[in-house]
């Protein structure tokens, strides 16, 4: 007689469940691995650690959140084609869910959504799916009524919730472009106040922080919080870049009138940047000791990432007399807008685009492996190489630090270096980066030519004939172009 099917213990069942299919410990690997290396990244520190770990031990954790945190990690430091396949698997499994439970869309629902569309986005150039998914959250986000505060959680679900509705405003500006028609989540809609400090959220600690656009004083919030930390500032400077510059960019490059016609708007937005980084705190700006403090910390990502979307709204600002690029406006305004004042601009635009990579260089010396864990900064060191690229030849070889720019462009490859083997944007971003730096080697007999009929001198510098191929030969560029 053939034996009954004896059935697995329903705790086993569970068990299997909530370990994937792998080994426990295997699983709690991933799960290290994301916050280590997804978390970091501003816009997606949404989860409580703590809380995470000890609803997966006790098996309450939603699964679909489960398989997508795994599934981030195997992202970012997958070595097996099992390990890509394994990870597009749960990802699949877990969207899947989401569109079949379009009925019961829960907060944790609602945070696997947010991490798909992330990565759907820095995954695939001109994903729609991105756009889709990230529609479906937004309008989760409001009906839950994430964009107001609830005093009636606990603190720590509180920020979580906070920290979850700004991840998607910032992946919103992201998706946008800074198109109105495409944008989901107006800024006018976040009455909620901004994140809080890391620490103060990972203890569980009431802190006081601030709305996104304060009244202010002479430049400084009336209500000036001290509980804010770089991801804080970081959405105020990517509101304001994607918000007020690229709207401001499409409209002066879809017309043909002067440029200088603008000149008060832009000034004016000039001066909002400066008005956010003066309302950044001395132990959150850049400095080099301030750099070095943060050398193995988990906030160091964020910290970069704050300053270069400090010098990137300055740098998409002042572009748009940069021929050769996209934002340019056209040729019809350039010739109406006065040669100075397109001159001035190129100028500005050249020494952000300095500033950037010397800022740049300062992390690579920290001789870290992967110093920035956000695939947002190889556009920005694409578009920063590209300046480097155009500019000089239009403002005249006699501009300040441009006999530099080889090594400012070898910066941006080698800032992008780390991302290019999981961000397949990054990839491309990396490739047209190392174009560039060809070219401009290729070039160089011919730049020496030009500067010596523009300036009567024999060449730009030694650095500008370094090929700068193996590593001893990096450094030295490096330290010379910091030097």
């Amino acid at each position: 007689m053939a034996r009954p099917y004896a059935r697995r213990p329903v705790t086993q069942n569970i068990n299997q469940d909530y370990h994937l299919g792998l080994d426990k410990e295997v699983v709690a690997e991933y799960i290290e691995a994301f916050f280590r290396f997804v978390y970091p990244v501003g816009c997606m520190s949404f989860l409580h650690q703590a809380t995470f770990l000890r609803q997966w031990h006790t098996y309450t954790v939603n699964l679909s959140l489960l398989k997508v945190v795994c599934g981030s990690a195997l992202r970012v430091f997958s070595t097996t084609q099992e390990d890509n396949e394994r990870a597009t698997q749960w990802m699949r499994e877990a969207e899947l869910d989401a569109l079949q439970n379009l009925d019961d869309l829960t907060v944790p629902r609602l945070q696997a959504l947010t991490l798909l569309a992330y990565f759907e986005f820095n995954y695939h150039v001109h994903s729609k799916k991105a756009l889709m998914l990230l529609g479906l959250a937004s309008r989760l986000a409001f009906a839950k009524r994430l964009n107001h505060e609830d005093p009636s959680l606990s603190i720590v679900e509180q920020e979580s919730r906070r920290r979850l509705i700004w991840s998607v405003f910032v992946l919103d500006k992201f998706c946008s472009g800074g198109v109105g028609e495409l944008t989901l989540v107006p800024a006018e809609y976040m009455e909620i106040r901004l994140p809080t400090i890391e620490k103060a959220f990972g203890f569980g600690q009431r802190t006081d922080t601030e709305v996104l656009r304060p009244q202010v004083q002479e430049g400084i919030p009336v209500n000036h919080a001290k509980g804010m930390d770089e991801f804080a500032y970081t959405i105020r400077f990517l509101d304001l870049l994607r918000n007020k510059i690229h709207k401001f960019a499409k409209r002066v490059t879809s017309s043909d009138e002067s440029l200088y016609l603008s000149a008060q708007e832009l000034f004016a937005l000039d001066s909002d940047i400066d008005a956010i980084e003066q309302q950044i705190p001395d132990d959150l700006k850049w400095d080099k000791a301030h750099l070095q403090k943060r050398i193995y910390a988990p906030g160091l990502s964020g910290y970069i990432m704050l300053h270069t979307w400090r010098l990137q709204c300055k740098l998409d600002l002042h572009r748009l007399t940069v021929s050769g690029t996209k934002e340019c406006v056209s040729e019809t305004a350039l010739q109406s807008t006065p040669m100075n004042f397109s001159q001035n601009l190129r100028l500005k635009c050249l020494s952000h685009a300095i500033e950037l990579t010397k800022m740049w260089a300062e992390v690579l010396d920290l001789g870290l492996a992967k110093p920035v864990h956000d695939p947002a900064i190889a556009g920005c060191a694409h578009q920063c190489a590209k300046i480097l690229t155009l500019i000089p030849e239009q403002v005249g070889y006699s501009a300040p630090g441009q006999e530099n720019r080889v090594g400012a462009v070898l910066v941006c490859q080698m800032i992008i270096d780390p991302l290019k083997d999981i961000y397949p944007k990054a990839k491309i971003l990396y490739d047209d980066v190392c174009r560039m730096r060809t070219e401009l080697n290729t070039l160089s007999a011919q730049d020496d030519s030009t500067a010596m009929q523009h300036n009567g001198t024999g060449g730009h510098g030694v650095d500008i004939a370094i090929q700068a191929n193996d590593e001893d030969q990096v450094r030295n560029l490096l330290n010379q172009y910091n030097s």
